[in-house]
């Protein structure tokens, strides 16, 4: 209850912040933790731990949305993006296309290709991780399949912005800056449906073998627990040599 009353009453003076400040990453932070604890406070209270450990995974999962403070933020921003676009003019460079990288712009002969943040930098890892913990979840994985379903996320996200970096300059490189606009929109929608069927598909393939792990381990236990009865009800010899002799009332 103290939890909840200090929680509630903080609520007021962070909302007069943040009218004020809509734009510092701190306070929206500090606003979602504060609804986080509000709700598992709730739900511990309605329905005890296995409540709480039951919609613990989905209630903080909102947390993934929440805007990463600046000096996380602009050092993954910036690497992505320009590694990106550095790969992408390297590749150009090898099909024969005349490129030249500046920082996260890729300068052709017809004009510059940018690589803005909103595909290829902290949003597309956010999509990812978010992606990840959510067939993690889904799929009841271990924590260490959690991680290696997250990271193969990430690595389907980082390859798919550099296909559509790739693809972005091509066709402007071939038709003209004036293409980038239409193309824009339809290869980022298609970035993501990359990463959500891929990571579906790596989640299927770690449940398959999540299910054969758990089959084997039932399988052994059971041949531990046959194997003990078969020894319990197996007579054993005497001392001597001879076997023992069970007297059975006869009626």
């Amino acid at each position: 209850m103290a939890i909840g009353i200090i929680s509630l009453l903080s609520l007021l003076p962070l909302r007069v912040f943040e009218i004020g400040n809509p734009d510092w990453r701190p306070l929206s932070w500090t606003h979602a933790l504060i609804v986080v604890t509000i709700t598992l406070l709730a739900i511990w209270w309605a329905g005890g731990r296995n409540w709480l450990r039951h919609f613990a995974f989905p209630v903080a999962f909102i947390l993934v949305a929440v805007p990463w403070i600046s000096p996380i933020e602009q050092p993954v921003v910036q690497g992505l993006m320009r590694g990106i676009a550095a790969t992408a003019t390297e590749a150009l460079s090898l099909f024969g296309v005349p490129a030249r990288v500046e920082g996260n712009l890729i300068r052709i002969g017809s004009g510059v290709v940018g690589v803005n943040e909103a595909c290829s930098g902290v949003r597309a890892l956010q999509t990812a991780l978010m992606i990840g913990l959510l067939f993690g979840e889904l799929k009841r994985f271990t924590i260490g399949r959690r991680g290696a379903l997250v990271a193969v996320a990430i690595a389907l996200s980082m390859f798919a912005n550099f296909l559509r970096t790739l693809f972005l300059v091509w066709i402007a490189a071939d038709q003209g800056i004036g293409t980038v606009d239409r193309w824009h929109d339809i290869a980022g929608y298609s970035i993501v449906a990359l990463v959500f069927l891929g990571t579906m598909a790596v989640a299927a393939a770690l449940g398959r073998g999540q299910k054969s792990e758990v089959g084997s381990q039932e399988s052994e236990v059971r041949d531990q627990e046959s194997t003990t009865n078969d020894s319990l009800a197996t007579p054993k010899p005497s001392e001597g040599g001879s076997p023992v002799t069970f007297l059975l009332p006869s009626y």
